[in-house]
C-alpha cells in the first residue's frame, strides 16, 4: 500500500470506499487502527497512528470524523488529518 499526503489521492481513496460501503446499504463506515494494525485509519485519514487505538467514522454527507486516545496527540493528528 503507498501512503501518500496528497489530498486528491485520499478523497478517491474515500470515494472508493464509499461506492463500496453504499452496495452493501450501510449508512456509515467505522475504521479502526490499533498498535499492531495501524494502517487503516492511515489509508482513509493519512494519520499516523501513535497510541493505543483510532477511529474514523465515515458517512456521505460530512467530512470524515477521527477519534484518538492519546490527548496529547492531538496537534499532531490534526496537522494531519488536515490534508483531508
Amino acid at each position: 500500500m503507498q501512503l501518500v499526503g496528497n489530498k486528491t489521492e485520499l478523497n478517491l481513496r474515500l470515494q472508493k470506499i464509499w461506492k463500496q460501503v453504499q452496495r452493501c446499504h450501510f449508512d456509515a463506515l467505522l475504521v479502526y487502527s490499533s498498535p499492531l494494525k495501524s494502517y487503516f485509519v492511515h489509508y482513509v485519514s493519512n494519520y499516523t497512528l501513535i497510541g493505543e487505538g483510532a477511529l474514523v467514522a465515515i458517512t456521505p454527507d460530512q467530512e470524515p470524523v477521527m477519534w484518538i486516545t492519546e490527548e496529547w496527540d492531538m496537534d499532531r493528528a490534526t496537522r494531519q488529518k488536515s490534508v483531508m
